[in-house]
């Protein structure tokens, strides 16, 4: 069995562990770079001493606000985070239009008929646009051709909800009910 030199007899020896600067306590070879214990490395990594100090508590770079530990790396208060993800500043900001079921859904937080996320229906602006006022809540928009994301104004009629109802019922297009089938709750006979 061949024995191999150990210690100071092998030909790579360096001393023996590396010892701590500050108090002299061998280290692992985890730190050889630094040769300071882990209570040392500690010390100095604190404040000032940190390798990635910035002077102080962080603050909002908008209005000067000291951050907690939130919002670190963007420096930007809850306020200000949130105004910089709103709309167009959004990173997955597509244009301000989108497709909900169909119709085409525009971003006009402004208005005062859109939803939580400030949308709008594109076909209820292009009439309102057409017809010089807010469009009332009773007011419905009939597409003639069916098709929801054609929103030309030539292709839209307004009437109010019970018309648009019969229409579709009459039409038979995009109901549960099948051409002249009156609905269940309709046109029944009560029992005498």
């Amino acid at each position: 069995m061949r024995v191999y030199p150990k210690g100071e007899d092998h030909p790579y020896w360096r001393g023996g562990l590396p010892k701590c600067k500050k108090c002299g306590k061998k280290l692992s070879q985890r730190h050889p770079k630094t040769f300071l214990c882990n209570n040392h490395k500690f010390i100095l990594q604190q404040g000032e001493k940190h390798w990635n100090w910035q002077g102080g508590k962080p603050t909002c770079l908008q209005c000067g606000v000291i951050l907690g530990n939130k919002h670190p790396k963007l420096f930007l208060c809850k306020k200000h985070y949130l105004e910089n993800k709103i709309g167009e500043k959004h990173p997955m900001w597509k244009g301000g239009r989108k497709n909900n079921n169909g119709y085409i859904m525009v971003y006009s937080p402004n208005h005062p008929n859109c939803d939580n996320q400030g949308y709008v229906r594109e076909h209820r602006l292009v009439m309102e646009k057409h017809l010089g006022r807010l469009l009332k809540k009773d007011e419905v928009i009939h597409h003639i051709n069916h098709k929801r994301d054609d929103n030309k104004i030539n292709n839209l009629i307004i009437m109010n909800k019970k018309e648009h109802d019969i229409m579709h019922l009459i039409t038979g297009v995009n109901t549960r009910f099948k051409k002249g089938h009156t609905p269940w709750n309709k046109g029944r006979r009560k029992n005498v």
